[in-house]
């Protein structure tokens, strides 16, 4: 829960019974889940929207939202036994052991003027129905140029939410997610994991800036979804601060870019919440990128939400964990924009993805070094009010939303770091058709890193600017690229030897049995680069599209164009390799 303001502490007031299809098949009880940190709920306690009596639900006889400072909507909350109307309360039957339960559901295509938010274990099934807002979005000012409300559905601290077969057309932000993170006991819990894992699944979801936010947000299967992205600028699925076990399973990601300019939260535009006109993601999986703010301010139903990341300079459990990506489609039919960057992250899985027409496939980010990329601000606070963080003094004044000012912004020293993300695989995917327009070429790759211990194994690539892509020291020194068959590229691999002005003091990379075909350079470098660099690998070199001896040096070269001796592979092969069996692979060329 790093810096997540408000820091409410989240409890699970709520007796679970599940049924384990174990070899027993016993059932799990209350008393099972609290071993593994999950408290049942006392006869005494009742929060809004959690496992009461239908009467005792405040938001079932809650009055229309009232509207705030600048028109902004209230929430409409929901719980697991209320149903705001026109939802309908229907029960589940169980089945299996398992007990039934009682889910809201939409018998009709509906129009939102508020942010619905869901409590822990509310089931909301739109049935295929359309969910709108009662305004569209037309441009960046807030908040009459937003939709209205600007997120369709809010998940603050939830656990345990299902989220599935709706429609949701029209708004800014689809579902906005924060603040739910599961303690060490239950992380090593499957049972309690499964109990409490959030689900949006089978949801057709089109928006502006974002279809589907994560921030410090844990254990979220977002499956078999459709999700569609609207304005440059945008990301498709955001995955950050903090955000860990969440699985992203054959989704379909697209983008019909047909405006410039988002924001990353609801919320006016300013420091802790920057416009972004280009940098198009299909899916971010990180703490943060390059240019982002260390502080995100949202404004959600007339509240303020902060979300901070832990100021250490180096990657911590604090970076987003153990993500899987797997199984997703990625496309933009008309104007490229990237695939997947997973940025300042712990063991990451990227695989199985189709990804076409993009300008970037799949890369690793890293920040360190001089200058604005590897030294950052972290929040200061305002004068007049300690608990308001700030990035600059339009934070402690929003306009909009502060009826009076909170003072100005006093910032710490800025502080040098060292991120990047870390000990991730990315395989069997196949990336085609990769080629940016208007990008410098180094950057149009269809996998790159410039990461700590990436393994790239057993990816297709066909047709791209740059096949591979390692750049910087930690790259070069502990990249892993084996079994990937990479064709149709103008450069099969492309090795830079500094980044951020951080040179490698050696080559490290373990490169072998890939096979590179139909390339114009087989191999190129940064114009720095002298690093003695053997590219077979226990004896074990690449398949280079060309017949024993099986590698040209002079298809090794500086981005000047002249030729690069640093370069050998020793023990090409004269045929591909990528798919032989070890057991089956021929001698490679003398």
């Amino acid at each position: 829960m790093d810096g997540m303001i408000p820091t409410d502490t989240f409890l699970v007031n709520r007796f679970l019974l599940l049924s384990l299809a174990a070899l027993a098949g016993v059932l799990l009880i209350s008393a099972d889940l609290a071993s593994a940190g999950v408290e049942p709920r006392r006869p005494s306690d009742c929060p809004d929207g959690l496992d009461c009596p239908p009467s005792e639900h405040a938001s079932d006889n809650a009055e229309p939202p009232s509207s705030v400072a600048a028109g902004i909507a209230r929430t409409r909350k929901m719980g697991p036994d209320s149903c705001a109307a026109p939802f309908k309360r229907a029960v589940e039957p169980g089945g299996e052991g398992k007990p039934a339960t009682s889910k809201c559901v939409l018998d009709q295509d509906i129009v939102l003027n508020e942010t619905l938010e869901l409590s822990s274990f509310t089931t909301l099934d739109c049935q295929g129905h359309k969910v709108s807002p009662t305004r569209a979005g037309t441009n960046l000012s807030w908040p009459d140029g937003r939709s209205a409300p600007e997120a369709a559905i809010f998940l603050d601290g939830a656990k345990g939410v299902n989220i599935r077969n709706c429609v949701i057309d029209g708004f800014d932000f689809g579902i906005f997610a924060i603040n739910s993170k599961v303690s060490a006991d239950v992380r090593s819990n499957t049972v309690a994991l499964e109990a409490l894992r959030n689900r949006i699944t089978k949801n057709a979801i089109s928006s502006r800036f974002e279809p589907v936010s994560l921030l410090a947000f844990d254990n979220t299967e977002v499956k078999d979804n459709t999700l569609t992205l609207n304005n440059l600028g945008g990301i498709g699925i955001d995955i950050r601060h903090d955000s860990d076990l969440n699985q992203i399973i054959s989704n379909n990601i697209t983008g019909n870019l047909s405006a410039a300019g988002a924001v990353m939260v609801p919320g006016p535009a300013g420091p802790s919440n920057p416009i972004a006109n280009a940098s198009t993601i299909a899916a971010f999986i990180g703490q943060t990128s390059g240019p982002d703010p260390t502080l995100l301010s949202a404004i959600v139903g007339g509240s303020l939400y902060q979300m901070t990341i832990a100021n250490g300079s180096e990657p911590d459990e604090s970076f987003p964990e153990d993500n899987l990506f797997e199984g997703n489609s990625i496309a933009y039919p008309l104007i490229r924009a990237e695939g997947v960057f997973f940025g300042m992250s712990e063991r990451t899985s990227i695989r199985n993805n189709a990804i076409n027409h993009v300008t970037r496939g799949i890369r690793a980010g890293s920040i360190f070094g001089s200058g604005a990329m590897g030294i950052r601000q972290f929040p200061g606070m305002c004068s007049l009010n300690a608990g308001r963080l700030c990035l600059g003094n339009s934070d402690c004044g929003i306009a909009g939303f502060d009826n009076t000012s909170q003072g100005n912004c006093t910032l710490p020293p800025r502080q040098n770091v060292t991120w990047r993300a870390r000990n991730a695989t990315v395989e069997y995917n196949v990336i085609i058709d990769v080629f940016d327009p208007i990008g410098a070429a180094v950057l149009s790759n269809a996998i790159g890193t410039s990461g700590e211990n990436a393994v790239f194994r057993g990816n297709t690539i066909r047709g791209a600017v740059i096949g591979i892509s390692i750049v910087g020291p930690y790259a070069l020194e502990t990249t892993t690229a084996t079994r990937n068959n990479i064709s149709n590229a103008t450069v099969g691999l492309f090795m830079q030897k500094s980044f951020n002005n951080v040179a490698s003091p050696s080559f490290g990379a373990n490169i072998s049995l890939n096979d590179f075909t139909n390339y114009t350079i087989a191999l190129q470098t940064s114009n720095d680069y002298n690093l003695t660099s053997e590219l077979s690998v226990d004896g074990k070199g690449n398949y280079w599209g060309l017949s024993c001896p099986g590698f040209d040096p002079a298809l090794v070269r500086f981005q000047n164009g002249n030729v690069n001796p640093f370069i050998a592979d020793s023990h090409p092969y004269g045929v591909p390799v990528s798919g032989t069996p070890e057991s089956s692979l021929p001698p490679p060329c003398q």
